[in-house]
């Protein structure tokens, strides 16, 4: 009885093996086809496209049968006090889904996390890559080289204007905190930190500064 189920075991370790085997294989085939598409595509397009398309063949090289998963780390001064800020990237697949997640940690405290899915990028041309159909190596190239917060100095928003005041004070009515114009106005013009813009490539309308009197992020004017 005891071989039986020795036998048993060693026939359902084989084929969970010989299964596995078949999996990476036919993973690796769909890569390699990838690839010799992209690189056929690279010599019949310029621009940004052709650039794309290099990162894209260098994503696929370099997460060839790994899991798509990677943290960009940005470096920046995000509110008043002296120590840098780091913002974490974190872009990575899951349920056949690339998602971007950013998080930024102070003093072993979250203080800012935000998430979005379904990365879109417009081309110069639009008869190869669809930008709202993008497949997830496509999304996850995405991901990696455009997904980050882009950062900028306040002062090349200056002199303010009453856009960069009111869209603040309006940010904090429609979450349910009264703020007084005038206060608001003295914290912007006397702000040191960065403006951060983030979120899907093709939707970055808008920027953001910290707010410390009720730590969180306001609606800042970046257009």
């Amino acid at each position: 009885m005891k071989r039986l189920l020795f036998m048993a075991f060693l026939i359902g370790l084989f084929s969970c093996v010989n299964k596995n085997v078949e999996n990476k294989s036919k993973t690796e085939k769909t890569q390699d086809s990838l690839i010799t598409k992209y690189t056929k595509h690279l010599s019949e397009t310029s621009g940004q496209e052709k650039v794309f398309t290099e990162q894209l063949i260098k994503t696929i090289k370099s997460y060839q049968n790994k899991d798509l998963d990677t943290t960009i780390l940005t470096i920046c001064k995000i509110d008043t006090d002296e120590p840098l800020d780091t913002i974490k990237t974190r872009v990575y697949e899951e349920s056949n889904v690339i998602k971007v997640y950013y998080s930024w940690n102070k003093n072993g405290k979250r203080l800012w996390e935000e998430h979005f899915d379904n990365l879109i990028y417009s081309f110069e041309k639009n008869d190869f890559f669809v930008y709202n159909k993008l497949n997830k190596w496509e999304q996850f190239t995405v991901g990696i080289y455009h997904a980050s917060p882009d950062i900028y100095e306040i002062e090349r928003f200056k002199p303010f204007t009453d856009a960069h005041f009111e869209l603040g004070t309006s940010d904090l009515k429609e979450a349910g905190l009264s703020l007084d114009t005038e206060i608001y106005r003295q914290y912007v013009n006397s702000f040191n930190g960065k403006v951060i813009v983030w979120g899907n490539p093709e939707f970055r309308g808008v920027g953001y500064i910290w707010y410390e009197p009720l730590m969180r992020f306001v609606k800042f004017h970046v257009g």
